[in-house]
């Protein structure tokens, strides 16, 4: 009998956590990024009715560029106030602030190299019913990073072409002088 309740009590323990999990899972959103026709584009997170200690995981695609980073939560009383432990993306650590019940994180001018996968990571504590919200802003990389400087044989070809424009005026000045 004692096994059946030991058997009994860990199925239960991990309904609970699957449970759990889902319900914090159902909370986490992100929405579709807002893109600007020079590739700009904006995206908002975030997590609501958070409870407990959490770990929420953003896993999301951009492409080489720049990146800012805004996080923030504000609770209307004390059990709502959200206390972030460690906020990263791709590994990189944001800066935390925190003024009474209001948190703040930022990560700003991130490098992303490459496109592809992205991660974002948010830890925290919360009484009850917390939320926060967050903006990512992004700045496609130049296609031209140079400026547009030409290379030596595009040198060479310019002046060689001054040269033969110089050559055809004198000769053309002589002609008419004779």
């Amino acid at each position: 009998m004692s096994r059946l309740r030991v058997t009994l009590a860990a199925g239960v323990a991990v309904a609970a956590a699957l449970l759990a999990a889902s319900a914090a899972e159902a909370a986490t959103f992100i929405q579709p990024p807002i893109v600007q026709a020079n590739g700009a584009l904006t995206i908002n997170f975030g997590s609501n009715d958070l409870a407990g200690d959490f770990t929420d995981v953003f896993d999301f695609e951009m492409p080489a560029g720049f990146s800012d980073f805004v996080i923030t939560s504000t609770a209307s009383d004390g059990s709502q106030d959200i206390v972030f432990s460690s906020i990263a993306f791709n590994g990189l650590d944001f800066s935390l602030m925190t003024a009474g019940v209001n948190d703040f994180a930022f990560l700003n001018h991130v490098a992303i190299t490459t496109g592809g996968p992205k991660h974002l990571v948010v830890k925290g504590h919360v009484g009850a019913g917390g939320s926060y919200g967050g903006v990512i802003t992004f700045m496609p990389s130049p296609t031209d990073p140079t400026g547009g400087v030409p290379e030596p044989a595009s040198w060479a070809l310019m002046i060689g072409g001054f040269a033969g424009a110089g050559a055809m005026l004198r000769r053309t000045r002589r002609a008419a002088m004779a």
